[in-house]
């Protein structure tokens, strides 16, 4: 079948709409007020930020970006709360399908790795209740052998977790799905947003990283590969006769998608890394 159509957000350093906080409505209203690059916006005088609504906070946040945009840095917040990363933090990502059909939701692929030690990765294209369960209860058992674990994701609607919970619920016990679901967690994405701004308006984790100096690892990539089209791959899998992962129109094979899903991790790992260094950092004032 085609691949769905995609909007693409424009990231060019020369479109207002790279500004956090500026949408399509009020880029137009700008643009009728003459405006139409982030560095008019910057200079723009009360008037212009009360006609789009920009109070107190968003005034703030528009300075801020301003700072990290203007010097190509990250800038730390004086006003946020103290970093606190916790000392036993195991890197996990998942792939899954895009949630459109039965099990779509549910990991087919989990990657997690503890700090400074080898990756482990599970993989299980099946639906099936046994084989599932087989690499859910591997991943548990794998957490289960080292004490005051936290979870450390990158997303900013807990995606991670849910669909591992999600997975567990459908094939393993109820007291799989407790000890799940009592797990601590740290959010990385969640605490990068309290802290710093980027000089840009998205966050992809692979954008994150590369920025802050991370380089491709001894795994193998496809640059083709990104977690839109692994969902969409993966859910023309569950959609078909599940027989042709490998076969798509993009040449992407499950080793691509298995590096792609390790080189995640890996990433989250360096940005942690590169946070645990930041001992002499500018904060701009609250």
């Amino acid at each position: 079948s085609e691949v769905p159509e995609l909007q693409w957000v424009d990231l060019s350093p020369h479109s207002v709409i790279y500004v956090p906080g500026i949408g399509q409505k009020t880029q137009s209203k700008l643009a009728e007020m003459g405006i139409t690059k982030p560095e008019e916006l910057f200079k723009a005088d009360d008037n212009i930020l009360k006609a789009i609504s920009f109070g107190r906070k968003k005034s703030k946040d528009l300075h801020n970006f301003e700072l990290a945009f203007t010097n190509n840095r990250p800038v730390f917040l004086t006003d946020a709360p103290p970093l606190n990363i916790p000392d036993k933090l195991l890197f996990v990502d998942v792939e899954t399908g895009l949630g459109d059909s039965k099990y779509g939701n549910e990991p087919w692929i989990i990657c997690a790795k503890y700090e400074d030690s080898d990756l482990k990765q599970w993989v299980e294209p099946n639906t099936n209740i046994t084989s599932r369960r087989k690499i859910y209860r591997e991943f548990l058992d794998f957490i289960a052998m080292y004490e005051n674990t936290v979870i450390c994701y990158y997303s900013s609607n807990y995606f991670d977790k849910r669909a591992i919970k999600a997975g567990i619920e459908r094939c393993c016990s109820m007291t799989d799905s407790l000890v799940w679901n009592r797990m601590l967690e740290f959010d990385l994405f969640h605490e990068l947003k309290k802290q710093i701004v980027f000089p840009f308006r998205q966050w992809p984790l692979n954008k994150i990283a590369h920025y802050l100096g991370f380089t491709s690892s001894n795994i193998g990539t496809n640059n083709d590969c990104n977690g839109y089209i692994v969902g969409f791959l993966y859910q023309q899998y569950l959609e078909g006769d599940k027989t042709e992962l490998d076969k798509n129109i993009f040449n992407i094979s499950v080793e691509d998608i298995c590096n792609y899903n390790k080189n995640d991790v890996l990433m989250l790992e360096f940005i942690v890394k590169w946070l645990r260094n930041q001992t002499k950092i500018d904060r701009i004032k609250g």
